[in-house]
């Protein structure tokens, strides 16, 4: 018989792995890979999420955010995590299970445009000139778009490929 514990246990320690990988991406990152570091690391987010739900997905979320800040030696890479790749596979999750189809990718889309704004003004990333705000939206939002359309194929393989074949406690092959 399985004790009922089990699965909390395997929830710290997994939390605790996805945690450290987000953190080490964004350690190796830190310079010149800043937006590819975050992005990478918001993978962690999304693994939590499906293997834990959204509260571990958060805990995780807030564990690299606060670990990246303390110990990558470029913060830039940690400050995009923490205020915009880090939650938003929290949100996308969120969304699908609210909205679908169009409005969903229109309501994808001004979230990353309310906090990539917010991080510009915050930051003062530039001057104003009105031909930079339109680089600085129209090409982020393109790349947008290709990241959240890459997330969503890649955790469509996860989830179909190779999740089937971890033997999890509590996961869909678990022999015990």
């Amino acid at each position: 018989m399985k004790h009922p514990s089990h699965g909390r246990y395997h929830h710290i320690a997994l939390g605790g792995i996805l945690t450290a990988v987000a953190v080490v991406a964004l350690y190796f990152g830190a310079g010149n890979l800043d937006f590819s570091a975050a992005a990478l690391a918001a993978f962690a987010v999304a693994m939590a999420g499906i293997e834990m739900g959204g509260k571990g997905a958060f805990l995780v979320y807030a564990a690299a955010s606060v670990v990246a800040g303390i110990l990558a030696p470029v913060k830039i890479g940690a400050i995009l995590f923490a205020c915009f790749f880090g939650h938003y596979p929290i949100f996308s999750a969120w969304l699908k299970t609210k909205k679908s189809g169009w409005v969903a990718f229109l309501i994808k889309i001004l979230y990353f445009n309310f906090f990539f704004g917010a991080i510009i003004f915050l930051f003062a990333v530039f001057e104003f000139y009105p031909i930079l705000w339109v680089f600085f939206f129209i090409a982020p939002t393109v790349v947008f778009i290709i990241y959240d359309f890459a997330m969503e194929r890649i955790l469509m393989v996860y989830l179909v490929k190779i999740k089937p074949r971890i033997p999890f406690p509590g996961g869909q092959n678990n022999q015990n």
